[in-house]
């Protein structure tokens, strides 16, 4: 978990951009921009990627084939894969500074996770008369039944993408650890 400095800049970065609600005089446009399509693409990509590092490495914890671990993670929720592959990391890798560093880790992961759930599951529009993409949608911290409509200029999504992407680089990592880590059985 080497990275997690450049995590912590690209959370820091997004942590800068809050999201913003419409303000009054502006009005919704039911479409928007390719560029902001094509980047909500690589968002969706990309966590794909990181989800698919996560079941191979929940497998490979359990010490289990791909065919057996698929038949394991293929119907779990994304949340239940990323808290069983924390606890599996938690009961076999005791390094202390790794903990630290896989504490934080798991804190980026769930934010992305969350950015994720909401850029996916949204309903998208352009916000004018400034043509900001806005998506209004639901978050896991928000009282049931209530939409929550954020501004997702490019920036941002360009920060979201970098994010799961590092997070992915960072598991990666995790999957080929080397030999000298101490793992307990």
């Amino acid at each position: 978990m080497a990275k997690g400095p450049k995590l912590r800049t690209i959370r820091s970065k997004l942590r800068q951009m809050p999201p913003r609600p419409p303000q009054p005089g502006e009005h919704i446009r039911p479409d928007i921009p390719n560029d902001i399509l094509l980047l909500i693409g690589r968002i969706v990509t990309n966590w794909s990627k990181l989800e698919g590092t996560i079941e191979h490495l929940i497998w490979k914890f359990l010490c289990i084939s791909e065919m057996d671990g698929r038949r394991i993670t293929s119907r779990l929720s994304t949340s239940t894969k990323i808290e069983t592959l924390s606890s599996l990391v938690a009961a076999n890798l005791k390094e202390p500074n790794f903990t630290e560093e896989w504490d934080i880790y798991m804190q980026h992961l769930n934010m992305y996770k969350e950015e994720r759930n909401f850029i996916v599951h949204g309903q998208w529009n352009t916000l004018m008369p400034d043509n900001v993409p806005i998506c209004a949608s639901l978050r896991e911290t928000s009282p049931i039944g209530d939409y929550t409509a954020e501004t997702f200029p490019q920036e941002r999504l360009q920060i979201i993408n970098d994010g799961i992407i590092e997070c992915h680089k960072s598991l990666f990592r995790l999957l080929d650890p080397p030999d000298d880590r101490p793992i307990d059985s």
